[in-house]
C-alpha cells in the first residue's frame, strides 16, 4: 500500500514539475524580442510568439498546427 501511496506522489510531484517547466517556457518564448516557431516532428506549427506573428502578418491561430512551409517563401517549396 505505501508503495501505491509513494507512486502517486511521485507522479503528482512530476506532473507539476513538468507544468512549471512549461509555464517557465511559455513565458522566455513571449519575452524574447525575435520571431520564434516551435515545429514538431511532423513540420507541424506547435507555437509562435507575438514577434513572429508581426513578422508574418499571420495570427497564432492561423500558423498552429500547420506546415511550416506555410512561412517559407514559394522558391523553397516548390517540388521539382
Amino acid at each position: 500500500m505505501a508503495n501505491i501511496l509513494a507512486e502517486s506522489i511521485d507522479k503528482k510531484m512530476a506532473s507539476e514539475s513538468l507544468q512549471r517547466s512549461e509555464e517557465k517556457f511559455r513565458g522566455l518564448l513571449k519575452s524574447v524580442s525575435d520571431g520564434n516557431i516551435i515545429v514538431n516532428s511532423f513540420g507541424r506549427t506547435g507555437n509562435v510568439n507575438k514577434m513572429l506573428e508581426k513578422m508574418t502578418d499571420y495570427e497564432r491561430n492561423e500558423l498552429v498546427g500547420k506546415s511550416v512551409e506555410l512561412l517559407a517563401p514559394d522558391r523553397y517549396t516548390r517540388h521539382k
